[in-house]
């Protein structure tokens, strides 16, 4: 399983902000990488192509632990051993795990929509290449409930395109 997080937005080239939310990033183990930067998986810009993504300034969010996908953003998998995860039928832990999880990415996606003052960004979640996604207009808490719901209650994602204002 390698999930992909990647998206566009607006802005001005501004080496100084893209400096600031790497850092900002990296205490995080976040990677974020910006257009040509995104070198580790080539069907990124293919899909963003095909689905006419609009904005003009591409990223994509990678970890610490997983430099070449999104899969540890998203997924606790990585951080905390599986028979931890599901020690016990009620799955509570794992959800714990989940939720902290996702706090993380969406606390420095939200620092990325404030720094660059942001107001309309594509975001895609695809697991590998795909060519079909499920399109959803919403705003950023909308995208953090709906991820949260496939993680925990699924364990995958679909394929989709947050279209976010």
């Amino acid at each position: 399983m390698s999930y992909f997080l990647f998206g566009t937005f607006n802005e001005i080239y501004n080496k100084e902000k893209l400096q600031r939310i790497k850092e900002y990033g990296k205490e995080k183990d976040i990677y974020i990488w910006f257009n040509q930067e995104i070198t580790f998986y080539n069907d990124i810009q293919r899909m963003m192509r095909e689905q006419k993504a609009e904005g003009n300034t591409l990223f994509a969010i990678t970890s610490k632990n997983q430099p070449s996908n999104s899969s540890d953003v998203l997924f606790p998998f990585d951080k905390v051993p599986n028979k931890l995860l599901f020690i016990d039928e009620s799955r509570m832990f794992y959800k714990k795990c989940c939720r902290e999880n996702i706090d993380v990415l969406f606390d420095f996606l939200e620092k990325l929509i404030s720094m660059f003052n942001i107001e309309y960004i594509e975001i895609f979640v695809v697991e590998g290449y795909d060519d079909i996604f499920q399109r959803k207009v919403c705003n950023i808490d909308e995208v953090k409930r709906d991820l949260l719901y496939q993680i925990e209650e699924r364990v995958s994602i679909d394929s989709s395109i947050y279209y976010v204002r």
